[in-house]
């Protein structure tokens, strides 16, 4: 019950998240094409990206409550990532990639009821 409770309140996080970077950026202020060659959105991408590999990873690597909860806590800080850059930016697309990142990854690491204690 307590991973399930856990799970919920970090997947309510990453969404006002995803709230706040839509709320706060001023839009679109470049081109979509500009998001992929922008060395600064690259780089939150691929930071996020990282994050959500070892993510898994780590939840691999640890069997037990801990691997799960560095699990969350990584999906959530691809999040993150995103928020920032997508702040920096002034544009809610650079959120796209990480938050999506993270969503799959929650819905993965969803808790099933024969992994709880």
């Amino acid at each position: 019950m307590k991973e399930r409770i856990l799970w919920f309140a970090i997947l309510l996080s990453t969404l006002v998240y995803a709230v706040l970077a839509v709320v706060l950026s001023h839009g679109p202020t470049m081109p979509a094409r500009a998001l992929v060659t922008d060395p600064q959105d690259l780089a939150v991408t691929i930071v996020a990206t990282v994050l959500f590999v070892t993510a898994f990873w780590a939840g691999s690597r640890f069997k037990d409550a801990r691997g799960y909860f560095a699990m969350l806590a990584l999906l959530e800080s691809a999040c993150v990532a995103g928020l920032v850059g997508a702040l920096k930016s002034g544009d809610w697309r650079v959120f796209v990639v990480p938050f999506c990142l993270s969503m799959i990854g929650m819905i993965y690491a969803y808790p099933r009821a024969s992994e709880q204690s």
